[in-house]
């Protein structure tokens, strides 16, 4: 979690708005709620809550292949054997699926004056592990600009 909350401060900073996460900002301080919220209304306008849902393979259908329990076609491209694609996971009903690693996280903005949540979005993101991070940080940072929460 540390690491998608430093990509996350480190897309926002990028947007021009001051952002820290929650490790630097107490400093590894022992404080009660009510001290990390006076610090949080002094010095910020908002709080980025993410819940991760999902972090890590999620399964997922192979677009436009099928198969036949012998062959496994992709597209209008000739049959070829299944033991050609040994990763792949085949369906009774003639789908191909396959895991991909997802990213998938629940994203709350709270305005720190009113403690009201002003903006909320969820994110999926997947790909190869080394950009996965990074490819949702950069998706919730552009969904919140979209929006115009930032």
């Amino acid at each position: 979690m540390a690491e998608v909350e430093q990509k996350i401060v480190t897309a926002i900073g990028g947007t021009g708005a001051k952002a820290s996460s929650g490790p630097a900002l107490f400093s590894g301080q022992t404080l009660s709620n009510q001290a990390k919220a006076a610090i949080l209304q002094k010095g910020f306008d908002a709080v980025l809550y993410v819940a991760v849902l999902t972090n890590g393979m999620r399964e997922e259908q192979v677009a436009d292949a099928s198969h036949n329990g012998q062959f496994v076609t992709f597209g209008a491209f000739q049959p070829e054997p299944i033991e050609n694609y040994g990763s792949f996971d085949y369906k009774p009903d003639g789908t191909v699926w396959h895991n991909v690693p997802t990213f998938q996280a629940k994203c709350d903005l709270q305005d720190t004056k009113t403690n009201k949540v002003v903006w909320s979005s969820e994110t999926i993101a997947t790909g190869g592990t080394a950009v996965l991070l990074s490819r949702a940080s950069e998706q919730i940072v552009a969904k919140m600009r979209s929006d115009g929460a930032i």
